[in-house]
């Protein structure tokens, strides 16, 4: 199914469904453990001419997303299959797995990059936390986005020196009522635009 949505751009706002698309993936992850983990997919990065969020299992079936929903897809991963969405290398690693984390705590961000006079460019990336650490992960980065693949590593590191940094929650803390409120929020604008979607088909 397409859904269609036209809404004024706003950082929250776009945090808010990237982050409600990431759950969306983290109950289909945890309904189908026979799905590959991302990186093991054979999904690539590529940017799209026209902007589409993909779920999980679209996106393993077009095998190709930009930064967006390969950053809620990660979300969705590290949500459903807590320790075992890491490997060796990655940040937290160790840490989750003598812990057992079943689910671990995280979100999709922006970082953004603003040259004086002109708008800003944004990125999208995942921020998790493990045993009170905050970790970084920019599965575009790591997919093919640039020259060279990067490694777990690189990425965390590149992302840290980014200029600015926008998300829901902070380091694992469970999300305030005001922020579940702009969560459902953002969740009832998909519901209304999936009606409109419907009545008019």
């Amino acid at each position: 199914m397409d859904i269609i949505l036209r809404f004024t751009f706003g950082e929250r706002d776009a945090v808010s469904l990237l982050c409600w698309l990431g759950r969306c993936n983290a109950r289909l992850i945890a309904e189908r453990p026979d799905l590959p983990g991302l990186y093991a997919s054979g999904v690539r990065y590529e940017r799209e001419a026209v902007e589409t969020w993909c779920d999980y299992v679209q996106l393993l079936a077009q095998k190709w997303e930009d930064c967006d929903g390969l950053a809620a897809a990660r979300m969705g991963e590290l949500l459903a299959r807590g320790w075992r969405a890491l490997s060796p290398g990655e940040g937290g690693y160790s840490d989750a797995k003598r812990l057992k984390l079943k689910r671990i705590h995280a979100e999709v961000s922006l970082t953004t990059r603003v040259e004086p006079g002109e708008h800003g460019q944004y990125h999208c990336v995942v921020r998790y936390v493990v045993n009170g650490k905050e970790y970084w992960d920019d599965p575009s980065a790591r997919l093919g986005m640039l020259p060279n693949r990067v490694t777990a590593r690189e990425a965390h590191d590149r992302i840290r020196t980014r200029v600015r940094l926008t998300g829901i929650q902070r380091l694992g803390i469970p999300a305030t009522h005001q922020q579940r409120l702009a969560a459902d929020r953002a969740a009832q604008r998909v519901r209304e635009a999936i009606r409109m979607a419907r009545r008019s088909a």
